[in-house]
């Protein structure tokens, strides 16, 4: 496992590649498409236990910041969908040609999984791996509005009776207005799913679409791990069956 930035002229981003510790699936690399804001913070360890996983199972795997996040240049108030998109692929095309892969495989959680499928309609990917991805952008910000509003609540923070109109603030992230028109933009995305690429779908939501014979379909068992609330001392950061059956079905799909 290292780490290293990836550059263009406009932007610097922080990336780590884990190595394949077996010769199994190095022409597969797995690209890790984050989850914004406080669900950064609370999937990353889920993120590196997944890379350092297929890793170990012979898959290259990199894990990478978009401008405006985590120790990529910018800030996060500068994050839109758009740029995150030029993100993800400034990132495959490099991973590609570092390391001689012929396939790759995106993987995301909420937000995450969201951009993975809006990436997959404007450039190839080999397959899809994606957890509770967010299908409706509107009932996004609603949702966790809602669940900062009850963590100030409970909390000694102060709450400013003014609104800043440019922005929404949101357990310290700033999320611009320019970025929240995009997420509104958001609306059915499951049906952007292309039905050829190979997908492990974890959802309770409807997608919209028919069961199409290259899609995986589960249902996620460990409850919104994405967030712990106060009085959930116990709550597990790293969905053990979660991660085992990705595992074994990227495994299976690349065998």
């Amino acid at each position: 496992m290292f780490q290293q930035f990836i550059r263009d002229k406009r932007k610097s981003l922080f990336s780590v590649y884990h190595e394949p510790e077996v010769m199994d699936h190095c022409d597969t690399g797995v690209v890790f498409c984050y989850p914004c804001g406080q669900e950064y913070i609370r999937c990353h360890k889920l993120y590196l236990n997944m890379a350092n996983q297929l890793a170990k199972r012979g898959f290259h795997a990199l894990r990478f910041d978009y401008k405006g996040t985590g120790d990529s240049s910018g800030d996060f108030c500068e994050l839109t969908i758009n740029q995150s998109l030029e993100d993800i692929h400034l990132v495959i095309e490099q991973f590609r040609q570092s390391f001689d892969i012929s396939r790759i495989v995106l993987f995301g959680v909420r937000f995450g999984a969201t951009l993975a499928i809006m990436y997959s309609k404007l450039a190839p990917v080999d397959a899809l791996i994606l957890w509770n991805p967010i299908l409706d952008g509107s009932s996004y910000i609603k949702e966790i509005n809602e669940s900062y509003r009850r963590w100030l609540n409970g909390s000694f923070t102060k709450q400013s009776k003014g609104r800043n109109i440019n922005y929404m603030e949101n357990f310290g992230f700033q999320f611009s207005e320019t970025f929240l028109n995009e997420i509104r933009g958001v609306r059915n995305i499951g049906k952007e799913l292309d039905g050829s690429i190979p997908s492990l779908i974890f959802t309770e939501q409807d997608l919209g679409i028919d069961q199409r014979h290259l899609f995986t379909y589960e249902k996620p068992v460990s409850a919104e791990y994405w967030i712990k609330r106060e009085n959930e001392f116990n709550k597990v950061m790293v969905p053990v069956y979660e991660t085992n059956k990705t595992l074994a079905w990227i495994t299976n799909l690349t065998s």
